[in-house]
């Protein structure tokens, strides 16, 4: 598994997960690709970065998992904002809640649906609870 560790994104290696073993490196360098962007768009309002790193979905606690997009196996990572904390958070779905996010989004491009919302609820909490709130 991945995890971030004074403000970067390290691989943990005691918590590998068989799904995810060989796009970590991958999935690192995106993760820092994601951050940079960040900065540059928001500037000063991204203090910092953090990998919500469970192996559960934060959208229904179901287990992670690959998603089928366009016939090829991926996996569905995802960031926000918290804005609160100036924190950009990382995260993944389960192929549930990838497949319900990408159809809400074509009808809600701009707009923030329920899905959304438990999304960032349940990511809020365990980074505060990560962070010893």
């Amino acid at each position: 598994m991945l995890s971030a560790e004074a403000g970067k994104f390290v691989v943990d290696t005691a918590k590998q997960d068989s799904f995810m073993k060989k796009p970590e490196k991958e999935m690192k360098e995106l993760l820092e690709l994601i951050f940079l962007q960040a900065q540059m768009q928001f500037g000063p309002a991204i203090r910092s970065r953090w990998l919500h790193a469970e192996d559960d979905c934060p959208g229904c606690g179901g287990e992670l998992n690959v998603v089928k997009f366009k016939k090829k196996k991926a996996l569905s990572l995802n960031a926000f904002i918290f804005r609160e904390h100036g924190v950009l958070i990382a995260y993944m779905l389960c192929s549930k809640c990838a497949n319900a996010v990408i159809k809400l989004g074509e009808t809600h491009p701009h707009g923030t649906t329920p899905l959304h919302q438990e999304i960032e609820k349940n990511l809020k909490a365990a980074y505060l609870k990560h962070q010893g709130h």
